[in-house]
């Protein structure tokens, strides 16, 4: 990576936390960041639903299939609200055995769809190792949606519908189904002209522009359409309606619905914040607390963060230049002291440098000094959540230091600061520098391998 580069990113970085330091209002509003995520989605759900079997304890479990259309899991999400059952995801022919383990809690297992989507097979195998099997299928998904209608109206009178486009509308949907999950409002599937369930004297959620969603509903008792230009506008609108205000959310990519669809019922009090690279995260700002879903990619992440901790008066950059020189004088320092040893020097990493920044203002804002973030927890946990690969890492950090030299003769007079410099396994360094209210610096150096 070139030094140049390198050093528009640290002053990009820089810029965000040194505002947030310095302004008078509580700027930095992200109090933790954690994730969770499976190796895959089947994984993925079931990791899903062991956060929500913490809170529950439902006898019923729901089983979808999301390989070619997340249709039938936009359908489960009320039914999975109204009888508190987590949703797991499986393949048509067979279920994983993490999976089979974790249904061992549960004597009742819906499955959604008809055996197109989940086969007999499956359905046999549940049978045979004794859980209560119902199936919920149509000959489409739009039939299979009205089964589930069905089905939730045995349990609640159901005054609420979501009508979504069946074909054309299912990215807009997602956003939905955490507040279909909290308010046992079904999401109703439907061919774009007319609604297959009668509207009369309900509360109806429209979800689509008219080119998709041109549906009748002036026997409605209330009407609200959210007709946004894309997926990530239109869950910007569901958010706002049903979420506003709230200091804790889930955040997934919104290319990747998936995954998403495991979620509503976890999601349900706190909202889904679709994402990507160039999405809109404005919802973020001043969240307190971000869940992690899924796969996202490390800038991504790194923009939500900054989002969220955007309360601040970018006006002016004092001293940004002088820190990203510290940077760099701290990568020289060390790589001098490596290469005076025989050691091979250090490079610079974009990310890393992102990585240990970000900590360096977490210790600044909240006033501690430790490896252990309260926002952010381990140093792993942090590399992880921002897609940082590596085989071996390591942390150092300091403060009150006012030089580079400083602080580099400090860790190398600690003999556990000095192994890390020293270690011959690492290949990269990245260092973050911020600096608090009372103008006490804090360094941080992310060593990887």
């Amino acid at each position: 990576m070139k030094i140049k580069k390198l050093k528009i990113i640290q002053r990009m970085i820089i810029v965000l936390f040194i505002f947030s330091q310095t302004c008078n209002t509580n700027s930095f509003a992200l109090d933790r960041l954690s994730e969770i995520n499976g190796d895959d989605k089947y994984e993925f759900s079931n990791n899903i639903a062991t956060q929500i079997m913490q809170n529950t304890n439902s006898e019923k479990a729901i089983i979808v299939n999301t390989d070619k259309s997340i249709a039938d899991s936009l359908s489960a999400s009320a039914l999975s609200g109204v009888l508190q059952a987590p949703i797991f995801m499986t393949s048509k022919d067979s279920i994983k055995s993490s999976t089979i383990e974790q249904l061992k809690s549960f004597k009742t297992i819906y499955i959604l769809g008809r055996e197109k989507s989940i086969s007999d097979s499956v359905e046999k195998d549940l049978k045979k190792r004794g859980f209560k099997v119902i199936r919920l299928g149509g000959s489409d998904r739009i039939e299979t949606s009205l089964a589930v209608y069905s089905e939730i109206s045995k349990y609640v009178d159901i005054d609420s519908v979501a009508l979504v486009n069946a074909y054309k509308g299912e990215a807009d949907a997602v956003s939905m189904s955490p507040v279909s999950a909290r308010d046992s409002v079904p999401i109703v599937l439907t061919d774009g002209q007319s609604s297959p369930v009668s509207t009369s004297n309900k509360n109806v959620y429209v979800i689509g522009g008219d080119s998709v969603m041109n549906v009748d509903v002036s026997n409605a008792k209330k009407t609200v359409s959210f007709k946004g230009l894309d997926r990530y506008n239109t869950n910007n609108l569901v958010f706002n309606e049903f979420y506003k205000g709230v200091k804790k959310t889930y955040i997934t990519d919104g290319t990747e619905l998936e995954r998403a669809m495991s979620a509503p019922l976890l999601a349900k009090d706190h909202g889904l914040v679709l994402v990507s690279k160039n999405s809109d995260k404005s919802l973020l700002k001043g969240i307190g607390e971000i869940i992690s879903m899924g796969n996202i990619d490390n800038e991504t992440i790194v923009d939500c963060i900054n989002v969220a901790n955007s309360n601040f008066d970018m006006t002016s950059a004092k001293n940004v230049d002088e820190f990203v020189d510290f940077q760099e004088k701290v990568l020289m320092l060390v790589n001098k002291e490596r290469v005076s040893r025989g050691i091979k020097e250090l490079e610079p990493d974009e990310m890393l440098s992102i990585v240990a920044t970000i900590k360096s203002a977490d210790m600044a804002q909240k006033n501690y000094f430790s490896h252990q973030s309260p926002t952010y927890g381990t140093p792993y946990q942090l590399l992880d959540m921002l897609g940082v690969k590596y085989y071996f890492a390591g942390e150092n950090i300091a403060y009150g230091q006012k030089t580079p030299e400083a602080v580099v003769k400090a860790w190398m007079n600690s003999e556990s600061h000095k192994r890390n410099i020293l270690n011959e396994k690492y290949t990269k360094l990245g260092v973050g520098i911020a600096v608090n209210n009372d103008g006490r610096i804090y360094w941080t150096q992310e060593f990887i391998g």
